[in-house]
């Protein structure tokens, strides 16, 4: 698979050549230089958006029950039509009520595993989830970890996550954590692959260690893998990242968990 990704590498780079012959024969070196550059600007700019940027974070009232929803691109909402509306940590803000300030700090394509390309704890929002004195942690990270350039083995995974799990019990609010598996991913009809190389067996190994460090630390989980192992309907633009109905799934499933082991009370704090 790797061969076949490198010939497509080498096939769109003699495409890229060729073309840029053309526009230089026929039109010039400023459009040919304009082209490049504009070529560059979309690369990485597709590249920061889907790596590292995210939305401006609103602050909470003082006296408010505060939420923190720590994750990847799902928690943060990625192809969600109207993201800001309909991410999952939005939705769960509305379903509880007033009293409640839930905040998104989910950032496309990060890692729980430190020895990865892109962990969550040298992001910006892993100090401003911090600095958000949350009443309330929930963390659902793990999708990006499976890629084979980043997943090492379970052993190092829970190590990261029993000490990240640790640096929100330490804050002085003094916060619950709750950790959330990762969602599955689906294949899309007629591809063999998942999208963005995600490997559901080593998703399957991530979710199955975070139940035994659940029992074993006592830290409680919701199983969000669970929940979306038969609904690929709500993945459909690659498999990976939920639609709408995919978030209100994940919102939904947390919200009922945490009202039924009493952890929240909607339209009042607890």
């Amino acid at each position: 698979m790797r061969f076949q990704k490198n010939i497509t590498n080498v096939f769109a780079i003699f495409i890229f050549i060729c073309l840029g012959i053309v526009v230089f024969k026929y039109f010039g070196p400023v459009w040919l230089v304009g082209i490049i550059a504009l070529s560059l600007s979309a690369r990485y700019g597709f590249y920061y958006y889907t790596h590292g940027y995210t939305a401006p974070i609103p602050p909470a009232p003082e006296d408010v029950y505060r939420i923190a929803c720590v994750g990847d691109s799902i928690t943060y909402g990625t192809f969600v039509n109207d993201r800001a509306k309909n991410c999952y940590p939005n939705q769960l803000e509305n379903m509880l009520g007033s009293g409640y300030a839930v905040r998104n700090f989910g950032v496309n394509g990060h890692t729980m595993l430190k020895s990865a390309d892109l962990p969550y704890w040298r992001h910006r929002n892993f100090r401003k989830s911090q600095d958000f004195a949350p009443n309330l942690v929930l963390i659902m990270l793990g999708t990006n970890d499976s890629k084979s350039r980043n997943w090492t083995n379970t052993e190092r995974f829970i190590a990261d996550y029993r000490e990240f799990v640790q640096v929100y019990r330490n804050l002085p609010t003094q916060p619950r954590v709750y950790v959330l598996t990762p969602a599955t991913s689906h294949f899309l009809k007629g591809h063999k692959e998942l999208n963005y190389d995600m490997n559901n067996a080593a998703m399957d190994q991530i979710s199955d260690a975070m139940k035994r460090m659940a029992v074993e630390d006592d830290v409680p989980l919701i199983d969000i893998r669970g929940v979306t192992s038969t609904r690929p309907d709500c993945f459909p633009f690659d498999g990976v990242h939920t639609n709408a109905a995919g978030a209100t799934l994940i919102a939904e499933t947390v919200y009922t968990t945490l009202v039924n082991q009493g952890v929240l009370n909607p339209n009042g704090k607890v």
